[in-house]
């Protein structure tokens, strides 16, 4: 029973705790929610709402060096 919400859990089956089980479990009692555009659709609100504030996103800009 445990392997189907492995996934969920973040840990294998083995190593998944029953209270954090019970807690996954719980999330599913009155059906599973997803935001409206998938994952995509969180990203595009933090964009939106990161540029209304005067903020800039930038992607495949590279990691700075740290020396």
């Amino acid at each position: 029973m445990l392997n189907v919400q492995c996934g969920d859990h973040g840990l294998p089956p083995a190593l998944a705790p029953f209270p954090l089980h019970a807690a996954v479990m719980q999330h599913y009692f009155d059906g599973a929610y997803y935001p409206m555009g998938g994952g995509a659709g969180i990203v595009k609100a933090m964009t939106t709402a990161i540029k209304k504030h005067g903020g800039v996103v930038r992607t495949g800009s590279g990691e700075a060096d740290p020396d």
